[in-house]
């Protein structure tokens, strides 16, 4: 079972930078994401996840889910959740300057107000996620540089054969992780992730902007009810 760990802790690398696009992420041993401040590199975004999935009866499923993301040039990050008919669900936004956490409900106009937990500074390393190294059931590959939606980043693929047996599996079968690492941004701006047990999952950063957003988005609405 070991062997198919560092699939599973590049699985998880995607996971969180899907929630947490504006912050920086790293990986050590074990499966673990740690969101970090990220200061001097402001953008905004619409982040595009799609999954597509296959069921055993043939029925096919595709789910897209969009997000407007704002970071600001001190860290300050701004997520917000769209609907299918095209409205925003929820905003969550991370203040580290202030140490705060907002959750905004819009249909409620209401505010809850956490406390964050202090976080390191720096981010992620150039190569994007590191890997454990087993044997060589792991193959990484370097996919050179290419340009993102307007963005210069780094690729590299991680596939993991899976073995006969392995999982109760009667052959072998193989899964892969695709990142396109920014280091301009310190980021991931795409992310293709494949599996046979779990279908295909791609994230992306698209209509990217550089220029810092707005002051206002880092600040609930005043109107809004503080729910405690």
């Amino acid at each position: 079972m070991n062997r198919v760990i560092p699939f599973v802790l590049a699985a998880s690398i995607a996971t969180a930078q899907e929630h947490n696009p504006g912050q920086a992420l790293t990986a050590g041993s074990g499966i673990h994401a740690e969101a970090r401040t990220e200061k001097g590199r402001p953008f905004s975004a619409i982040v595009v996840t799609r999954t597509e999935q296959t069921f055993l009866d043939g029925t096919h499923v595709n789910r897209t889910t969009t997000t407007f993301e704002y970071r600001d040039f001190d860290g300050r990050v701004r997520t917000e959740t769209a609907l299918p008919n095209g409205g925003i669900t929820n905003i969550v936004i991370r203040d580290p300057v202030a140490g705060v956490l907002y959750r905004i409900d819009p249909a409620a106009k209401s505010v809850v107000k956490e406390r964050l937990s202090p976080a390191p500074a720096g981010g992620f390393h150039e190569t994007g996620v590191r890997h454990s190294g087993f044997h060589s059931n792991e193959m990484v590959e370097d996919l050179g540089s290419s340009n993102i939606n307007g963005i210069n980043a780094r690729g590299t693929r991680v596939t993991i054969v899976v073995p006969v047996g392995a999982i109760g599996n009667d052959r072998e079968f193989r899964s892969s992780y695709e990142h396109w690492f920014s280091p301009e941004m310190n980021m991931i701006v795409k992310s293709i992730s494949i599996d046979p047990r779990f279908g295909a999952t791609t994230y992306e950063l698209t209509n990217i902007k550089r220029e810092p957003p707005p002051p206002a988005l880092f600040q609930p609405p005043s109107n809004y009810t503080e729910v405690r």
